[in-house]
């Protein structure tokens, strides 16, 4: 079965619902977990024959990425959270095991340097730890093309990209409730990066909780997962 249809109504149908998913990724990681097998068996009788290994070892590596990250979503969906679309997010934090940031930017501008976002690592659940999405920028000489020139250049004082930064929700005026139901996500240490959506047409509303486990590819969208919303009934007209 490749496709699901989820309709939810009442509790009771959304339960329903979230055990077809749980049936359905269970099925699909034990599918892909015998794959890796083969792949693993494949590439044993490769060396073993003295035959290339490269095709054998990147088929490996393939199937072992994809056997964690649905393990990942079999987890997220055992914990309860639900799979939502793709929603525009604002990415605030990244699950990495890397000592310093990995994207290296600079310039003679302090804005040239700050900003960009940091990538999140696709770890098996448990591992690493979440930090801002944005690096902190320190200052430092860094090469710039000299006035009117296009291959000259000379060190200027500047920009660069510095440490991790640590996680900072980026909205003060919050519900507690939302608070503690990232920080239970962020201990479980399943999703791969978290982020938020501001509810248009309202200041006082509070920001929906989102988070993403990267798919193994690069031609696959992260899959999306909610976390938590203060519904405002206000809002409600």
């Amino acid at each position: 079965m490749n496709e699901l249809m989820l309709i939810a109504r009442s509790p009771a149908e959304m339960e329903h619902a979230q055990q077809g998913l749980t049936e359905w990724v269970g099925g699909k990681l034990a599918e892909v977990a015998a794959d890796m097998r083969d792949a693993i068996q494949n590439l044993a009788l490769a060396k073993e024959r003295k035959w290339k290994v490269t095709g054998w070892q990147n088929q490996v590596a393939k199937m072992r990425k994809t056997v964690m990250f649905y393990q990942k979503v079999k987890e997220a969906v055992g914990a309860g959270y639900y799979i939502v679309p793709a929603f525009p997010m604002e990415m605030i934090a990244v699950r990495t095991a890397a000592a310093y940031p990995p994207i290296k930017h600079e310039g003679e501008n302090h804005w040239d340097a700050a900003g960009y976002l940091q990538p999140a690592q696709a770890l098996p659940a448990g591992e690493g730890e979440y930090k801002n999405s944005v690096a902190s920028v320190k200052p430092g000489k860094v090469l710039v093309k000299k006035s009117g020139t296009e291959k000259d250049y000379e060190w200027r004082d500047g920009y660069k990209i510095g440490n991790w930064r640590d996680f900072d929700f980026p909205v003060k005026m919050v519900k507690p409730q939302l608070l503690q139901a990232l920080d239970d996500a962020m201990k479980a240490k399943i999703f791969d990066q978290v982020g938020i959506m501001r509810p248009q047409g309202s200041h006082h509303a509070d920001p929906i909780i989102l988070g993403q486990i990267l798919s193994p590819t690069k031609f696959r969208p992260p899959v999306t997962f909610f976390i938590a919303w203060w519904l405002d009934t206000r809002d409600i007209r």
